[in-house]
């Protein structure tokens, strides 16, 4: 594995190239007139790639710091909202690959006004539901999914195993506070930085190929809206 610092030089890098890609502004005139599902598709992308972009942010300024479990806790966030823009990019990539575009404006619903609270009308996709999927093309994210689930619940890995250090022979003798533990050892700063540069470096990519699906599936729905107004016109 590289040193801390080449990691952090990378993600760095990375998070850079990231940020000149985030859009400011989705203006509907420049997306279509036509098709409101593309412009949610849009609108959709924007607010997950800013997010992932303010996590990136926050975790490399933490790892910076020292502090590890809590840039793996803000890693595990952004691990979600990755497996949810890839979700976003996988519904596109089908539509446009099928033609069938009856689904895809409740997919892009759900990721915009979606929630998990009770009693509201548009539920947000599953978590578990995003991760299992992009298990499929990334080998092994759903084992690092339920390591950082494992830090960022107060389990043993997040609280005891953590904080507390035994002091002497006697393992009831422990002293707390938040220097390094022997015993969380796998998930040094190295570790979190070296997933951080793999989830950018995919994020990237996922972001290059769902703006040309994006472009088609915009072509195709405004096709497919003209011609259901012509066939419903008297």
């Amino acid at each position: 594995m590289r040193s801390r610092a080449e990691l952090q030089a990378n993600a760095t890098e990375l998070a850079s190239r990231l940020r000149e890609i985030l859009p400011s502004v989705v203006w509907q005139a420049d997306v279509s007139t036509m098709s409101k599902t593309a412009l949610k598709l849009y609108h959709a992308r924007a607010g997950l790639l800013h997010r992932i972009s303010d996590l990136v942010t926050a975790a490399l300024s933490i790892y910076g710091e020292g502090q590890e479990i809590h840039a793996h806790i803000l890693l595990r966030s952004l691990l979600e909202t990755f497996a949810l823009l890839q979700y976003l990019a996988d519904q596109v990539e089908k539509a446009v690959k099928t033609g069938d575009f009856t689904l895809i404006d409740d997919h892009a619903m759900k990721i915009l006004l979606g929630t998990g609270l009770h009693g509201e009308d548009v539920r947000a996709v599953r978590v578990g539901e995003t991760i299992t999927k992009l298990g499929k093309s990334i080998k092994h994210i759903g084992d690092v999914y339920g390591a950082l689930c494992d830090l960022a619940h107060p389990n043993a890995a997040g609280c005891l195993l953590h904080y507390g250090k035994q002091i002497g022979n006697n393992c009831f003798d422990l002293r707390f506070d938040r220097s390094p533990s022997p015993t969380t050892a796998l998930f040094t700063p190295e570790w979190g930085l070296d997933m951080l540069c793999g989830m950018l470096d995919a994020i990237l990519e996922s972001n290059d190929k769902m703006l040309v699906d994006l472009h088609e599936f915009t072509k195709q729905h405004e096709r497919a809206k003209t011609l259901q107004r012509h066939a419903e016109a008297p």
